[in-house]
């Protein structure tokens, strides 16, 4: 059983109350138990007492603690905090507002959100049985529902725009930012910044660093071969060149990579971005590059699913079609099967209509393609 004492002393309007303004008599014992309210992260009790002792009941979890502020009232009554978060609310006689542990505010409001809001719902998941599988999905349902639509966006962003990302970084609002044009030398440092701003939801930092003609930081780090052009050398040597790659995105602070390109064949829109027309040697050479860019501690996206490599047109441009499913799956979908099999890439699904499958719908709107082919048939449980 711990004893918890007051940490911040606030006023009813929010504001810091001074000693030199009043002045602070010490709080008599009293036992009297004022409230029952939820413990630490959802778990267990806090029962608060009039004299402004907490005792944490039904759980080991007790909040850090900062330096103790002597209370200047006896306590009227408590309520819980922000939820998810590891404290709770003492309201004194007096009108006098303090927080115990880290309750954060009633509603949450731009960057007022409470520090311990995430590490509460972790806590609250592991409480209830939940280990590391369902900790994700028992804490993403039980965030604020702006957070939950901001963290499926990631918007396109050159680097002189990252400031105008500040205000979405810090309250969650968006997932990450994918980098278009090119990169200066201090790219690693806004990235820094803005990361520093989204705190604990750490920003998806993404860039196109296929090699050849497709390289977004190519100023600042080492040139990449086409996919073309990797398939003369060996295996190992493109996973080798893969993880020193992705060790270098690291350091400038970008952890998503777009790449490897999985479609079989030179199409439209694709050319030497390809590995080859046979789709088992995308199918080596593009695993070989999942593999050495996770190892580099970045997540691979494969991409275009379900293949782009045989298009009528670059959808970049406009409209286009892919072949018809059923001679998709006797090549072009192989290379994205055995990337999922993986189980360390994302997929990229692309604006292509698919015959047999998403009507007059591109696939990266198409409920079929996603919802269907991708998760239900191919067995896909990751980020798309």
């Amino acid at each position: 059983m711990a004893v918890l004492t007051a940490l911040l002393l606030l006023t009813h309007l929010g504001a810091p109350l001074l000693a030199a303004e009043t002045p602070i008599q010490p709080i008599a014992t009293d036992p009297t138990v004022v409230a029952v309210v939820g413990g630490p992260g959802g778990m267990g009790y806090w029962i608060v007492s009039a004299d402004g002792s907490v005792e944490v009941v039904g759980t080991n979890i007790v909040p850090p603690l900062g330096e103790s502020e002597p209370l200047t009232d006896k306590v009227r009554s408590a309520y819980e905090g922000a939820p998810g978060a590891l404290g709770i609310w003492l309201e004194l006689l007096n009108g006098t507002k303090v927080a115990i542990g880290d309750p954060g505010p009633r509603i949450f409001n731009g960057h007022e959100r409470p520090p311990g809001w995430l590490s509460g719902l972790a806590v609250k998941q592991l409480m209830r049985g939940n280990w590391i599988d369902n900790i994700d999905r028992g804490c993403v349902a039980e965030l604020p529902r702006a957070v939950r639509i901001g963290q499926l966006l990631l918007p396109t962003m050159q680097e002189a725009q990252f400031g105008a990302a500040v205000e979405e970084a810090r309250d969650h609002q968006i997932a990450g930012i994918l980098l278009t044009g090119g990169a200066t030398p201090w790219i690693g440092r806004r990235v820094d910044e803005l990361q520093e701003f989204a705190n604990r939801i750490p920003l998806l930092m993404a860039a196109d660093e296929e090699g050849g003609r497709v390289q977004r930081l190519r100023h600042i780090l080492p040139d990449l071969p086409s996919a073309t052009r990797q398939v003369n050398e060996r295996l190992e040597i493109v996973a080798q060149r893969a993880e020193r790659h992705a060790t270098q995105m690291l350091e400038v602070g970008f952890n998503v990579n777009l790449a490897p390109v999985l479609d079989v064949g030179a199409g439209p829109g694709i050319g030497d971005r390809s590995f080859s027309n046979d789709s088992a040697l995308v199918i080596d050479y593009g695993v070989a590059t999942i593999e050495g860019l996770s190892d580099g501690g970045v997540l691979p996206v494969a991409k275009h699913f379900p293949g782009h490599g045989s298009a009528t047109e670059d959808s970049h441009d406009g409209r286009a079609q892919s072949p018809p499913l059923t001679q998709l799956l006797q090549d072009d979908l192989m290379p994205f099967e055995a990337a999922i099999s993986t189980g360390k890439a994302a997929i990229m699904v692309s604006h292509l209509e698919i015959p047999g499958l998403t009507g007059d719908l591109p696939a990266s709107l198409s409920s079929a393609a996603i919802d269907g082919l991708l998760r239900t048939d191919l067995g896909f449980e990751g980020l798309v």
